[in-house]
């Protein structure tokens, strides 16, 4: 198979209105029908992806943020555990959905990617004023609340910005995990 990811964004579809699948799961803004028919999407694209890794790689490492996007919803939904060095090197790049992007490494890699958010937030790899910087924080102090930063450290700007989408996408997704292994 060739690794197009356009194509991958045929297989993922659009909602009854028309919308892609993969807005749906920037910001948790499910169509009509809800999110796990949306999901459902993604479950059958993951399935798909599986007969293809190089594939799915190709999606995680995509400069465009929709691919990535999808390459990581098709993690979550399938809880597929692949694909650590393609997450860790996106997120090293820098990308638009870095919260994202986090999320879905500290809910499938929860010690590598504490390991390596604190890395980065110690020895200031990432712009504090960056959405991922944000994330990273949001992330790293779920996955350790020992780290959590000072309650008077406020963020501002894209870094708030990042917190506040990881804050929910942790809160979606963590508790889609925790009611799928109820």
């Amino acid at each position: 198979m060739e690794n197009n990811p356009n194509e991958v964004l045929r297989w993922l579809g659009r909602d009854s209105a028309g919308a892609s699948y993969h807005l749906a799961a920037l910001n948790l803004t499910w169509s009509a029908a809800g999110a796990q028919a949306d999901l459902a999407a993604f479950v059958g694209v993951a399935q798909r992806l599986a007969d293809d890794p190089d594939l799915w790689s190709a999606l995680v490492r995509e400069t465009n943020w929709r691919f990535t996007l999808v390459g990581c919803v098709c993690l979550l939904v399938s809880s597929n555990r692949d694909h650590w060095e393609d997450l860790a090197w996106r997120l090293e790049q820098s990308t638009w959905i870095s919260p994202q992007l986090t999320v879905t490494m500290g809910l499938l890699h929860s010690a590598q990617t504490l390991e390596m958010l604190s890395r980065l937030l110690d020895e200031g790899a990432l712009d504090n004023t960056s959405k991922g910087y944000g994330a990273a924080l949001v992330v790293r102090a779920r996955l350790d609340p020992e780290l959590t930063e000072p309650a008077d450290r406020r963020l501002e700007g894209d870094a708030a910005e990042g917190a506040s989408v990881a804050e929910a996408q942790w809160a979606f997704w963590s508790e889609r995990e925790r009611l799928q292994t109820v």
